[in-house]
């Protein structure tokens, strides 16, 4: 499953970090670095899990204009457990379409007069 990360993943990508790179950093340092990142209207930051828990990938994406929403987000890190390589490409393509979708979500939301229900579309 990809979902939008939360605090409460900092620990598990902390670890799959200090794994993927072979070696440990200070924790303090990168819990200060991914609540920005989480906090940050420009960047939206996913995990890869399996059913478990376990944390498999982390992905963060970087607008270079939040208001544009054509704007091409580019990828600002990406780790990925090493027995999970091949789904690297799976991972981002995934991350791509969710940001997507709620970016398209969070527009429609904010044109939408007040009191007016959303309009849900099946293409």
């Amino acid at each position: 499953m990809i979902r939008p990360a939360t605090s409460s993943d900092a620990e598990r990508v902390f670890h799959l970090l200090c794994c993927a790179q072979g070696a440990q950093r200070p924790y303090g340092e990168f819990a200060e670095t991914f609540a920005g990142r989480l906090a940050s209207p420009d960047e939206a930051c996913l995990v890869a899990e399996e059913a478990d828990g376990t944390v498999w990938g982390f992905i963060a994406l970087r607008a270079t204009d939040p208001a544009d929403a054509h704007d091409p987000m580019a990828i600002s890190e990406l780790i990925v457990a090493s027995r999970m390589r091949g789904m690297q490409a799976h991972l981002i393509a995934r991350a791509y379409r969710l940001v997507h979708a709620l970016r398209h979500c969070a527009r429609t939301l904010a044109h939408r007069s007040p009191g007016e229900a959303p309009q849900l579309r099946m293409a």
